[in-house]
């Protein structure tokens, strides 16, 4: 983290005049080069309540060491990810035998009953999660289909939203950001949260301090003076949260 902080740092005094597109990309390459990237696979929701400090202890180095092997890219590297990966299931597998011989066991003993009914009503729960949504509705009623369909109809409602709230949105003067409020805002956010399409997350913004408020500042004034923004910052992800009301294909329901 510290030669990332230090090259991006760099980079930002070099910088004659604050431009996003530059940064940003150099950010998510030096990101990419020092830090290494995921394996882009879907995240998949796994049992994990018998997890103890052995396997947290194996998955990290399993972590670590993927990490080295798409950063170094030797052949001694991959041997290591390789035989972290190995260790990494054994404990996973030894773990989860120990856990599941103490379930079992406790069934046995007086109050197993409502165990086993805890345990039940939870996978119950669990398994009315909604992951995705294979087919959405359009303003008529009817289901839309092919790929293309679908992204009509959310582009479709999405944009009568967006007009909604432009209509209802109050016209106010606002002056120039200052050091003192781009601070404040970047202290405000939280960390860990998912980021925005341009994959910077605000931690990456936090590691640079005193150098990063000022160019961001410098950025935002020239922001407001064009009175254009990047067209990286019109782009955003939404994600549909199903709340088990009403029909889970009506896209309406998901946007108003």
């Amino acid at each position: 983290m510290e030669a990332f902080y230090l090259e991006i740092k760099e980079h930002l005094k070099k910088q004659l005049e604050a431009n996003w597109s530059e940064t940003s990309k150099f950010m998510r390459e030096c990101a990419e080069r020092l830090l290494g990237v995921t394996s882009g696979k879907v995240m998949v929701e796994r049992e994990n309540w018998w997890w103890n400090g052995e396997v947290q202890e194996a998955i990290k180095w399993k972590k670590d060491e993927r990490r080295e092997k798409y950063r170094l890219g030797t052949e001694e590297s991959k041997k290591e990810y390789i035989q972290a990966n190995k260790l990494a299931k054994k404990a996973v597998a030894k773990a989860k035998w120990i856990a599941y011989r103490d379930v079992y066991k406790s069934l046995e003993e007086q109050g197993g009953v409502n165990t086993a009914i805890r345990v039940a009503k939870c996978r119950k729960r669990k398994s009315e999660d909604v992951s995705h949504i294979r087919c959405i509705k359009n303003n008529g009623g009817g289901v839309l289909l092919d790929g293309d369909s679908k992204n009509d109809g959310r582009s479709t409602l999405e944009n009568d939203r967006i007009q909604r709230d432009v209509q209802q949105r109050a016209v106010r003067d606002v002056r120039d950001s200052s050091k003192e409020e781009v601070r404040d805002a970047k202290r405000k956010m939280k960390n860990n949260k998912a980021v925005g399409p341009d994959t910077i997350p605000i931690e990456a913004w936090k590691c640079l301090g005193r150098e990063g408020i000022e160019w961001l500042t410098k950025l935002f004034g020239k922001v407001w003076n064009a009175a254009k923004m990047p067209d990286e910052w019109r782009k955003s992800v939404l994600v549909s949260i199903f709340k088990k009301k009403g029909d889970i294909q009506e896209w309406k329901i998901t946007v108003e």
